[in-house]
C-alpha cells in the first residue's frame, strides 16, 4: 500500500499549486557573550511568529562560561551546548526543553590555553557528540574530538597547520565532516574515522567568517557569513571548492545560518545577526528577498552563534551494524509516515509537480524498503506517527559485514490525504555510513 502511493506520487504528472515546506516549528539558537550580564539567553527558542522562549538563561551558566555552539540531541528535545570558557576545561552541557540542566560531559581534562577551548558540537550518525577544539597551542593541537554517550572521549582528528577551528558538520554527500577553520576561511572534508584530511576550499570573499555554515542539499553549496557592524557578507562555496559572493549587502554581523527544508519550492537560509541591528532573518535564495523572524534589537543584542530548526529525522547506533531511525515532526501525531532507504545519492532527486522537491534518488533498493521486502534487515518503515509526532524505524545489518563502509541515504515522508498529492512533509534526508 505504502509502495503503490509513493510510486504513484514520483510518477504523477498532474499540475498543483506549490506547497511551503518551510519550518513551520520555528528555531532554536545558541547564544554567546563576553558579559553574562548583558546576554541574558544562553540557548533560547523563536516561534515562527518571532516569539522568543528562553530554554537556558546565562545565570544558570558557571561565571566565564560561554554557550558557544551546539546542537539538538537525537530525542529533539535535549540541548547539547558547547561550553567555551577561559578559566574551566572544556564541556558539554545538556539541557532539555524546560531547561533542566541534565548532567555534563567534561571533554578537555585541562583548562585553556594548554587544553584548548571547546567551540561547538554536533551529533553525529551513531548519536555520538562530535565537538570542535582550538585554537592550536604549545600543548596541544587543533582537533576533533569524540565524547560518547557515556562520556567517554576520543580523538577524531589533530590538525597541524590549523588555526582556529570554530564549527563542523555532515556533508550529505559523502557522511564525512566538513569543518571551518576560521581565520583561514578554509573548509577541510574530514573522514569519520579521521584518517583522510583535504582541502575543500577557501570562503576568498570575506574578510572575517561568521560560527556556523550551512550546507545547500539541492547543490552542496556551502553558505557561510561574515560578520560587521556595517555590512556583512554572504559567501558561497560550491561542491568544486570555488567561492563566490552570494550577498553583499542587507545584513549585519551573519553568525548563525542555517538552510531551511531542501524540500521547499523557495528554498532560504535562516541568519542569526548580531549587530545593532540583532535578529534572526530569513534569506530567500531566489529573490534575495529578506524578511525578518525576530527582531531583538533592545539595546543589548543577542549573539547567535547558531541557528537551527527541529531534527526530524535522526540515526542512533544501538549495537555494532544496528541503528534506530528516529523519526520526530511536531504537529503531526497521527500522520502516517514512510521512510525509504537508496544507495544513489540525494541529486538529482525527483521534482514533484506541486512545486516541491525531493531530494533523493530512489533506486533498486527504495522499493524493497518500503514494502517491507529486506524484512528484519529493515522494520518500521511505515506506520503511524504516534501522539507527539513519533516513531522508530530499525536498520540491523549486523549480520552482514560485507555491507561495512556502504553509504545508504534515508528518506522520509509524512502523508495525509487532504495534502498536495498526498505528501505532508518531506524532511530532509540523512545520511547513514554502514
Amino acid at each position: 500500500m505504502i509502495r503503490t502511493i509513493i510510486l504513484c506520487l514520483i510518477l504523477s504528472l498532474a499540475a498543483t499549486a506549490a506547497s511551503t515546506q518551510h519550518h513551520t516549528a520555528g528555531w532554536s539558537f545558541i547564544g554567546d557573550a563576553n558579559a553574562a550580564t548583558l546576554y541574558p539567553v544562553a540557548v533560547g527558542r523563536i516561534s515562527s511568529g518571532g516569539k522568543l522562549t528562553t530554554i537556558l538563561p546565562f545565570s544558570k551558566l558557571v561565571k566565564w562560561d560561554h554557550a558557544h555552539g551546539g546542537a539538538l540531541d537525537v530525542d529533539d528535545s535535549t540541548y547539547v551546548v558547547a561550553i567555551l570558557s577561559k578559566v574551566n576545561t572544556g564541556k558539554l552541557l545538556r539541557v532539555d526543553s524546560r531547561g533542566t540542566l541534565l548532567p555534563t560531559l567534561q571533554v578537555l581534562s585541562a583548562p585553556p590555553p594548554a587544553g584548548g577551548y571547546v567551540h561547538d558540537v554536533i551529533v553525529d550518525q551513531n548519536g555520538d557528540y562530535i565537538t570542535v577544539v582550538g585554537p592550536p597551542t604549545a600543548a596541544h593541537q587543533a582537533c576533533l574530538l569524540k565524547v560518547n554517550r557515556a562520556g567517554s572521549v576520543s580523538t577524531v582528528f589533530r590538525g597541524a597547520g590549523m588555526n582556529y577551528p570554530s564549527t563542523v558538520l555532515t556533508d550529505i554527500d559523502t557522511g564525512n565532516f566538513l569543518l571551518l577553520d576560521k581565520p583561514n576561511r578554509a573548509v577541510f572534508n574530514i573522514t569519520p574515522d579521521g584518517a583522510t584530511v583535504t582541502s575543500v576550499g577557501i570562503f576568498t570573499q570575506a574578510r572575517y567568517i561568521g560560527d556556523q555554515m550551512a550546507q545547500h542539499i539541492a547543490t552542496g553549496d556551502l553558505y557561510a557569513g561574515s560578520y560587521s557592524y556595517y555590512n556583512a557578507v554572504l559567501v558561497r562555496m560550491d561542491i568544486h571548492g570555488v567561492s563566490t559572493l552570494y550577498l553583499a549587502s542587507g545584513l549585519y554581523g551573519a553568525y548563525g545560518i542555517h538552510m531551511d527544508r531542501s524540500s521547499d519550492p523557495n528554498p532560504r537560509l535562516t541568519i542569526g545577526s548580531t549587530s545593532w541591528d540583532s535578529g534572526v532573518f530569513h534569506l530567500d535564495l531566489k529573490t534575495q528577498a529578506i524578511t525578518t523572524l525576530i527582531s531583538t534589537n533592545t539595546g543589548f543584542p543577542l549573539v547567535y552563534h547558531k541557528v537551527f530548526p527541529d531534527r526530524e529525522v535522526a540515526t542512533l547506533r544501538k549495537a555494532p551494524g544496528k541503528w534506530d531511525v528516529l523519526l520526530h515532526l511536531a504537529g503531526e501525531g497521527g500522520s502516517a509516515y514512510a521512510v525509504g532507504l537508496g544507495l544513489s545519492g540525494v541529486r538529482p532527486g525527483v521534482a514533484l509537480p506541486d512545486g516541491r522537491h525531493l531530494w533523493f534518488n530512489p533506486d533498486a533498493l527504495t522499493p524493497l524498503s518500503i514494502d517491507g521486502r529486506l524484512g528484519p534487515l529493515f522494520t518500521g518503515y511505515a506506520g503511524v506517527l504516534d501522539p507527539n509526532g513519533r516513531a522508530t524505524a530499525r536498520l540491523d545489518v549486523s549480520m552482514l559485514p560485507v555491507l561495512k563502509g556502504l553509504r545508504v541515504w534515508i528518506q522520509a515522508v509524512t502523508l495525509a490525504p487532504a495534502a498536495p498529492l498526498g505528501i505532508r512533509t518531506i524532511p530532509d534526508p540523512v545520511i547513514l555510513l554502514l
